[in-house]
């Protein structure tokens, strides 16, 4: 099996089925032909979800992580990502990088593959956090 270069979370909620599809069909910019792996789970929190649509969608695709016990909301993110980096750690051991963004986050793989590859190399300090803010005004 090729080996893993990143485990990347992507924070979702129940509904969001149709963003969830559009960073699926995302993804397979993520992984050319020979190169390192980029396998992405979708982390949602479980109380009070939909199952029976999410278990199909995870079962057609197999990359929803359902956390139990947890209620969706802005005052549970931080355990989120938490509990994300943990399933990783735990789940995908050989993924030589973990990270998690937010459905709203364009990546640019080739830009994000070179980065990881000067990180690998010792270029880069091995804690990064990428990003661009985006301050959007509206009048």
């Amino acid at each position: 099996s090729t080996p893993i270069l990143l485990a990347l979370g992507i924070l979702s909620i129940p509904h969001k089925g149709a963003t969830r599809a559009y960073i699926r069909d995302s993804m397979t910019a993520a992984n050319p032909p020979g190169e390192e792996r980029v396998v992405h789970r979708f982390v949602i929190a479980g109380q009070g979800a939909d199952f029976l649509g999410l278990n199909r969608e995870g079962k057609a695709h197999g990359d929803l992580l359902i956390l139990d016990k947890m209620s969706e909301g802005s005052e549970s993110l931080s355990e989120k990502s938490l509990r994300w980096f943990m399933h990783a750690a735990r789940s995908i051991p050989c993924a030589r990088y973990v990270a998690k963004a937010d459905p709203d986050t364009y990546i640019v793989w080739p830009k994000m593959r070179m980065q990881l590859g000067r990180m690998t190399s010792g270029h880069l300090s091995p804690r990064l956090y990428f990003g661009v803010h985006c301050d959007w005004t509206w009048m």
